[in-house]
């Protein structure tokens, strides 16, 4: 295809996408088997980690599982970098408090009762709230 606009010539911004209601953060799904070897170095019996928008997994993920895991792509859009600093001070202050540095995360916490409710919906208790994987929690 031949481009004929001039070099200089303004272009049109592309349009940003960003999520609405009933729409997922934007994300991309990184599925490498071989990363569950590896990865079990460190922590045993993981299944994905978030990195910004990137979920990195060593299988493909199951509803539920793939909304814990855009919980944590909207965390890191909220926190930015300091989301690492905060999810560690979170594990932290579990830990000293007697807690659990996972499961008492409150990072965790939120991904896992996001989860769940998706889990529940779609088991056919009640519609299913896509708001959720927008990142807005009904109250």
């Amino acid at each position: 295809m031949i481009d004929d606009r001039r070099a200089d010539a303004p272009r049109a911004a592309a349009p940003r996408e960003v999520p609405g209601p009933g729409c997922p953060p934007r994300h991309r799904v990184h599925v490498w088997p071989w990363l569950r070897r590896s990865g079990s170095l460190v922590l045993p019996h993981w299944l994905a980690i978030t990195i910004g928008r990137d979920i990195w997994s060593w299988r493909p993920l199951g509803p539920a599982e793939l909304a814990h895991e855009l919980t944590h792509v909207r965390q890191w859009r909220e926190h930015g970098v300091l989301y690492v600093v905060r999810y560690a001070a979170s594990s932290w202050a579990a830990w000293r408090h007697g807690g659990h540095w996972y499961r008492d995360n409150v990072f965790e916490v939120e991904a896992r009762a996001g989860a769940a409710t998706f889990a529940r919906e779609l088991d056919g208790r009640g519609p299913v709230e896509t708001r959720l994987l927008a990142g807005r929690r009904e109250t």
